[in-house]
């Protein structure tokens, strides 16, 4: 196996993780669009937005990992397993873990703009206190640097192989 299989692995396991999360997201467009959402004002797009927007990745992760997977492992490091290098191991590590933050942010984003659009929709500011604008803070940026991970693994995996030498 090379390093692609193994990144579309976990590409096709965040598939299942996104379906997951689509789920409990499911039954809120059901709430929304039956009225029965305990007075929630959200509009319809918004959450079928949120809904179908998870759902639509998992299915593009799913029916495609290794398209995916050959966009981010660059084809010098793709190389077939019989002796793969402790670069190419550390790139790989980086990449699932990239992944998988980038999973949380997601979901954490997600969860954010709803609260951050009930709060604007609702005379109530309890939903905007500080504790969540630092946590929607902190959603931003852990996008960011998984985003940043996923683009800069194998220069990251460089760099953290000269300090450990």
């Amino acid at each position: 196996m090379r390093p692609t299989h193994y990144l579309a692995i976990a590409i096709r396991i965040f598939s299942i993780l996104l379906l997951l999360y689509s789920v409990p997201q499911f039954s809120l467009l059901v709430g929304v669009a039956t009225g029965g959402s305990n007075h929630i004002d959200l509009p319809l797009a918004f959450v079928f937005t949120t809904t179908a927007a998870p759902l639509l990745a998992a299915l593009c992760f799913w029916f495609f990992p290794l398209k995916l997977a050959n966009l981010i492992v660059k084809p010098e490091i793709d190389q077939p397993i019989e002796a793969m290098d402790v670069l190419s191991i550390l790139t790989t590590v980086l990449l699932a873990m990239a992944v998988y933050f980038l999973y949380y942010a997601i979901v954490d984003a997600v969860y954010w703009a709803t609260l951050w659009l009930i709060a604007e929709r609702s005379l109530d500011p309890f939903y905007l206190d500080a504790d969540n604008k630092a946590n929607m803070v902190a959603t931003a940026l852990e996008l960011l640097f998984s985003g940043l991970l996923l683009l800069k693994a194998k220069t990251l995996a460089r760099k953290v192989l000269l300090i450990a030498q």
